[in-house]
């Protein structure tokens, strides 16, 4: 059985479309480590000038990617965590968990007060009027939440989206993103730097494949969104995430191995090109299930889903080589 991306990706088949599955008991505490770009339609793709300024990177983005290792907290539990969507400053994250497979997931908070520092306990965060909720995304300053949600319960999921005006605050102003919504399952989404742009999974082509990315601008009444064309494959895609500047995508892909879903990349030569020729990313990929969560806006840290560990999906950082 193919397996739809999500909460229930890691663990088999789940109701929305996220990394989720089983580690250890109780919560794994690590210790941080200070040492530690498809459409090609001539359109506007990609962030603007209206995107935040990229800080000064402390890395070659030319070179690989290290191991991954835990992300330092209480993040990771023997529950299911996935999806972990960071704020510019990487020192806000959200993130789902389910306590079990088939549990019904919660979108969870955690904070840390630098990079370096540990994440501290999670909290649950409340979004009014929705009844469920899965599969977040956060704009860079944390103060507008994308997600997936089922509301008149009939097996099919949409975007929608709420805001706030503190980080320590929850989230209100419920609205369905009309320019994402199909009678598919929509799922995954990401917002791009300058948030003009979301891109997503989604099966509505209908063809009888599995999902396909799929992107949207929000800012533009009349478009329509539209597949990613140099992107698809007959395999199941999913979980994209761009890099600051529109250049480089990250996504999961069931193309090497139809039982394991891989962390796969492609790049082009400007926001509004096409993508090159994907390829799977070295050193990030595992025998069981990874996908990609968050891409530092410097471009040299990514946060990551794995269940590498032999059971649940936690949430992993890789840092490019020195």
């Amino acid at each position: 059985m193919k397996l739809r991306f999500g909460a229930a990706l890691l663990v088999g088949l789940g109701a929305c479309g996220v990394i989720v599955a089983c580690v250890g008991d109780g919560r794994v505490q690590v210790t941080a480590d200070p040492d530690g770009g498809a459409l090609g339609d001539g359109s506007s793709d990609g962030p603007s000038a209206d995107a935040p300024p990229v800080p000064e990177g402390g890395c070659d983005r030319e070179k690989g990617f290290g191991e991954p290792t835990f992300v330092a907290g209480y993040v990771n539990t023997s529950a299911h965590e996935a999806l972990p969507r960071l704020t510019a400053d990487e020192l806000t994250m959200v993130f789902e968990r389910r306590d079990a497979d088939g549990a019904t997931p919660r979108i969870m908070q955690a904070t840390r007060t630098s990079r370096f520092a540990p994440f501290g306990e999670p909290r649950e965060l409340q979004i009014a009027d929705a009844a469920g909720r899965a599969e977040p995304a956060i704009t860079p300053d944390g103060l507008t939440l994308y997600f997936v949600s089922s509301p008149g319960g009939n097996g099919t999921f949409d975007v929608f989206r709420a805001s706030r005006k503190q980080l320590t605050q929850d989230f209100a102003g419920l609205e369905q993103v009309q320019s994402v919504s199909s009678p598919a399952h929509d799922s995954q989404p990401f917002v791009t730097a300058d948030e003009k742009q979301l891109w997503f999974a989604s099966n509505r082509l209908g063809d009888g494949g599995d999902s396909e990315i799929h992107r949207a601008y929000l800012k533009e009444a009349d478009a329509a969104a539209a597949v990613v064309e140099e992107l698809r494959s007959p395999a199941g895609d999913h979980v994209p995430v761009l890099s600051h500047d529109g250049r480089t995508i990250f996504f999961a892909s069931f193309r090497q191995d139809a039982g394991a879903a891989n962390i796969w990349m492609a790049t082009r030569a400007s926001p509004a090109g096409a993508f090159g020729e994907p390829r799977e990313v070295p050193g990030l990929s595992s025998p069981t299930i990874d996908a990609p969560g968050t891409l530092s806006q410097d471009g040299c840290r990514l946060y990551l889903s794995s269940r590498r560990a032999a059971g649940n999906a936690d949430i992993y950082m890789a840092e490019r080589l020195r």
